[in-house]
Parts: C-alpha cells; structure tokens; sequence
C-alpha cells in the first residue's frame, strides 16, 4: 500500500480500531503489536506479520496454553463469526489452526515449547513465515471459506478500492 494500513479509515474507523473492536467481542484481552499506538512494538519492523507476532511473544508474559486470537489489521471484513469459528475449531481441536487458504486469522497455542523452537528458528533464519511459526506450535489448517470475501486482505490500493465498495 506504500503507508501504515491501520491508519486507513473504513466507515469512519482507522483499521486498527476496526480490528482491535472486533477482537473485542470474542476476547476479553486485546492487545496489538504494530507501530505506535500498539500494545507492543514490532521490534522487527517491515519483515511481515510472523515477525511481528514473534516480536510481541518476546515481549508479553504470556502462559503455557493460552490461545492468542491473531487477526490483521488489514482483513476488515473478517466477522465475529469468523473469529469465533477459528477459536472453536482451536478448542475442538487442542492445537493452534490457521485459515486453510488464507493463514489468518489464526490461534496459536501457546507453549514454552514451542517457542523455543521459535527462538531456534528466527535465530537460524532472519526471517519467518507465518506457517514456519505456526509449524513450531503444530498448527493445523481448518477450512473457512464459507467466510469468502471476509478473508481478503488489504494488499494494494485495488483491493482498498474493493473493501470500500463491499462495505457501502
């Protein structure tokens, strides 16, 4: 997009409180990581969401098996339903699982373990992906496609242009 995504404004929201609203109504603790205004600073800045998620494992305190709900800020259209699905399939399951075609939203399954191989990882390679963090949290993939367009990102200003349109 060639500028901060989450200070784009959607119905008279910027992104960022788009999502943070959103996550709101499936969690009681929502926390950011990002560029200021975020809970956490992406230590890593501009080497993708893997690294920024790392960044804010590195940072918070964060409990052996606590589900981190991800969902980023440029997927506006991403409903509680959604988000819930993703929780649920996570619970039904005991394992962290991504978005089959799309990787977010996600749930990771927090464990010392796994982040450790984390750590390994990053420490092997300066960057990551998203299914390299989540192959350490051994993520499985569930099917939401039912959601369709909810899981477009905002990659470019023709894809901005169209989350407006479905949005009217």
């Amino acid at each position: 997009m060639g500028r901060d995504k989450s200070r784009l404004k959607l119905g008279g929201s910027t992104l960022l409180d788009v999502t943070r609203q959103r996550l709101s109504t499936v969690t009681e603790n929502v926390f950011t990581a990002g560029r200021e205004d975020c809970d956490f600073i992406d230590t890593y800045k501009d080497k993708g969401p893997a690294m920024a998620l790392f960044s804010l494992l590195e940072q918070a305190d964060v409990e052996d098996g606590a589900r981190l709900l991800c969902m980023p800020v440029d997927m506006p259209l991403c409903s509680v339903a959604c988000l819930q699905a993703a929780l649920d399939a996570s619970r039904n399951n005991n394992c962290s699982v991504y978005a089959l075609d799309a990787v977010m939203p996600l749930v990771l399954l927090y464990s010392e373990e796994g982040f450790r191989q984390l750590q390994q990882r990053t420490a092997e390679n300066a960057s990551l992906s998203l299914r390299g963090l989540l192959h350490c949290f051994n993520g499985e993939a569930v099917d939401l496609q039912r959601f369709g367009n909810e899981l477009m990102n905002v990659n470019d200003p023709d894809d901005w242009a169209k989350i407006n349109e479905l949005t009217k």
